[in-house]
């Protein structure tokens, strides 16, 4: 197996995107279906809505159409904001599903140093160079595929040196996940939670500017239901302003 942290972000990139392009044609979505966007994700795999549509094959009763319909499926030639704001709440809901449905939380150390978070979104929006970025994300979307029976056969079948750059991209994941309870904990005696501070009104913010954060908990630590519906409530005070500023 691969050595995880002696892998170039290029290289895990490129392994990780392949996979996931595989996955999303074996899964037939309607992204990978539709040849001119199948074009736009063979050059940038990291499009909302089509790993809104993986999340929805892979669990369709916590990635549910309500989960769905809050993402614009205009993602492939929407302009730089409507790309912001579709993929910080696909990321949302992808933490939030490790917590809720998995139980799993990040260490200190995981969390600072290589999880995915909805800040690092505009970072790859704006840096197409940005690999170590676009890998996390991709593997944080790999952490919940290997859930499924079809997926880990998927994995099975790719080359040889893909399969091991794959399973070391698991294994690191696995290592800097801990059971929620430790990692609220964890949270809970920072002596700065300024790391903690991305809930799910800041991407109301992106929408609102002037609307005030009502909220410093981050999107994975969203205890209050088991399903996504309750994120998206969170929005559905703007909602209605993002899709005035769509048409």
């Amino acid at each position: 197996m691969e050595d995880y942290n002696n892998l170039d972000p290029t290289i895990k990139f490129s392994v990780l995107s392949r996979w996931f392009l595989t996955s999303l044609a074996a899964a037939n979505t309607a992204s990978a279906c539709d040849p001119e966007i199948a074009t736009t994700l063979a050059s940038e795999p990291c499009q909302g809505y089509a790993i809104a549509e993986f999340l929805n094959f892979l669990d369709s009763d916590f990635f549910n159409q309500d989960f769905l319909s809050n993402i614009q499926n205009i993602d492939y030639k929407s302009d730089y904001r409507i790309k912001l704001i579709n993929l910080k709440r696909v990321v949302a809901a992808i933490l939030n599903y490790y917590e809720q449905v998995m139980e799993k939380g990040f260490s200190d150390d995981f969390q600072n140093n290589y999880l995915f978070i909805p800040d690092h979104v505009q970072e790859i929006i704006e840096d197409k160079t940005n690999y170590k970025h676009r890998a996390m994300l991709l593997q944080l979307i790999l952490g919940i595929a290997v859930n499924n029976a079809d997926q880990v056969a998927l994995i099975m079948s790719l080359e040889p040196e893909d399969q091991g750059i794959v399973a070391a991209c698991i294994n690191h994941l696995m290592s800097g996940q801990v059971e929620v309870e430790d990692s609220n904990q964890e949270n809970d005696n920072r002596d700065n939670h300024e790391n903690a501070d991305h809930s799910d009104n800041s991407i109301n913010n992106d929408l609102q500017n002037n609307s005030p954060q009502k909220s410093t908990k981050s999107p994975y630590r969203n205890k209050t239901s088991k399903s996504p519906r309750n994120f998206q409530n969170n929005e559905n005070d703007s909602s209605s302003e993002h899709n005035n500023s769509i048409s």
